[in-house]
């Protein structure tokens, strides 16, 4: 099961600023489903000779991208090592009164969450944003890697987050950003070698990366 993080921060849907702690969303901050995030590009037009505005490195993630931890479920045995090191980073941790912990972790991957174009009754509708519109977008990615090796004669990926947090190098990291809510930052995202961070997962896909290695399982 894919699911989207929220699109409220760290703060849950419809609290104020001055709330007293992060409050974890559902189902995104149960360990059984994989939790999209949502990623955002900082510049939004492109210049007027015409150049990209931007590449895949200048991707941030969005600010109101929910993230954090389970108040409800523990740390899952996969997820430990990539969670034990963004807790290590402690420059960048809110306080610790505001969330567990202890807790499952949340996004585990994440995805472009701005400026849809959505296509209903032969009308466009522009400007639409949300981890609603990353989650399908992932699971679309993952619908092909599934259909890849069906047609190889091999059985669907079952439950995937075991093996997207043993393959942190199919994603690429995003460094910038934060989730704010409370009346604070919320998570930030991580840079260097931590890889994995609440706000937006292990990164956003890179699909041939992704295929190579379904393509080598059995």
């Amino acid at each position: 099961m894919i699911a989207a993080s929220g699109d409220s921060g760290v703060g849950g849907v419809g609290t104020s600023p001055n709330c007293t702690r992060f409050i974890p969303t559902f189902p995104s901050s149960s360990p059984y489903v994989t939790v999209v995030g949502g990623t955002d590009f900082p510049h939004d037009d492109a210049p007027p000779d015409g150049t990209p505005s931007f590449t895949s490195y200048d991707e941030i993630g969005w600010t109101s991208s929910g993230g954090g931890f389970s108040d409800r479920y523990a740390t899952p045995s996969w997820q430990a090592d990539a969670v034990k090191k963004y807790i290590g980073k402690k420059g960048w941790l809110p306080p610790a009164e505001l969330w567990n912990a202890s807790g499952r972790g949340y996004p585990d991957v994440s995805a472009q969450a701005r400026k849809y174009v959505v296509v209903a009754n032969g009308f466009g509708i522009s400007g639409i944003s949300g981890t609603s519109a990353a989650a399908p977008v992932f699971a679309g990615l993952v619908s092909l890697l599934v259909s890849q090796r069906l047609r190889a004669g091999k059985p669907p990926l079952g439950f995937l987050n075991p093996l997207l947090y043993s393959h942190p190098e199919v994603f690429m990291d995003i460094e910038k950003g934060f989730n704010p809510g409370c009346g604070g930052l919320g998570f930030q995202a991580t840079t260097g070698a931590v890889g994995w961070d609440p706000l937006t997962g292990l990164g956003t896909p890179n699909f041939q990366a992704m295929s190579k290695v379904v393509g080598q399982l059995p």
